[in-house]
Formats: structure tokens, C-alpha cells, sequence
């Protein structure tokens, strides 16, 4: 996906946590991609651009990050980050859910597994570089999402059975 598209495909959600700015292409049952700190939900647009004609792909933008603004006071602990994507689930009224996440974004993703489990098909966790690695681990990244409906939890190492 090229800069172009990713950025006419932008919005914004307004949650309780107050407003996300994210992407949203394609149909079918949502993949929501999480990033970690010091990028954006842009980290992940190779391999949603891999996935959009077969799938709903959602990346949003986490607090001081992309088109997401803090707000004062906000908590920008794992817990805080975990609740503002909890809240753009209920936002967007999120079910079945696919939830990617790298990096820091894999421990935000990890409390919303935990808190929300409900809420989700799977969960995939890649390394710490995993979307923004040379294309065989995005292209493993992608893999992994659309194939993921046959277990509970995924990483892009050992796969564990939840």
C-alpha cells in the first residue's frame, strides 16, 4: 500500500478514550494491527496492503503517535494504551477480531487479550522489527494473519495452543 492510499483511507474514531486516528480497508473479518511506540499504525500498511482484498484491516494510531493526540492527565502505561484500544474496539463495535500487534504494541495487545478475550478469534505477536523487517517477515507477518483462525494465540516463533 503506498503512502497515498494509506493516507485517503485515514479517520478517526471518537472512544472514551478520546479520538483515534486510524486506517480501515477492505472486508471481511477485521485484523486489527497494533504498533508499538515511536511509530504509527503506517508501520503496518506492507503487509495490510498484502491483506486488504481478503480481509478487514484496521490499524489504528496509539496516543502522541500518527493522528492520535493525548489527552491531559492520560495514562500512557501498557494498562492506559490497552484501554484505548479496548475503547476503539467498543468504538467501532469490533467482534471476531484478529489482533496483530509488534513490539511495545504486542504488550498493549497482550492486556487486551486479557481483558477482552470475548472479543477475539486470535491474537498474532511478531518480533519487536516484524513489519518493518525486510519483506520475508512481512510476508510471514501476513501468512500468519490469514491463517491464524486455527489456533488461539500466534507468534511469528513457536506457536502456542490457547
Amino acid at each position: 500500500m503506498n503512502l497515498a492510499e494509506y493516507d485517503s483511507n485515514r479517520q478517526i474514531a471518537e472512544t472514551k478514550s478520546g479520538p483515534v486516528g486510524y486506517l480501515d480497508v477492505g472486508s471481511g473479518r477485521p485484523a486489527l494491527f497494533v504498533h508499538g511506540v515511536g511509530t504509527s499504525g503506517l508501520l503496518w500498511r506492507n503487509v495490510i496492503g498484502a491483506l486488504k482484498d481478503e480481509r478487514r484491516c484496521i490499524a489504528l494510531d496509539l496516543p502522541l503517535h500518527g493522528r492520535t493526540p493525548v489527552r491531559p492527565g492520560q495514562d500512557l502505561s501498557l494498562t492506559g494504551l490497552a484501554k484505548v484500544v479496548e475503547d476503539f474496539c467498543a468504538a467501532l463495535d469490533l467482534a471476531g477480531v484478529d489482533l496483530v500487534a509488534n513490539d511495545t504494541g504486542g504488550a498493549v495487545a497482550q492486556i487486551v487479550a486479557a481483558h477482552q478475550p470475548e472479543r477475539l478469534a486470535t491474537f498474532t505477536s511478531g518480533p519487536g522489527c516484524c513489519a518493518t523487517c525486510p519483506r520475508p517477515v512481512s510476508a510471514r507477518t501476513a501468512w500468519v494473519t490469514r491463517t491464524s483462525a486455527s489456533c488461539r494465540w500466534r507468534s511469528c516463533g513457536p506457536t502456542w495452543n490457547h
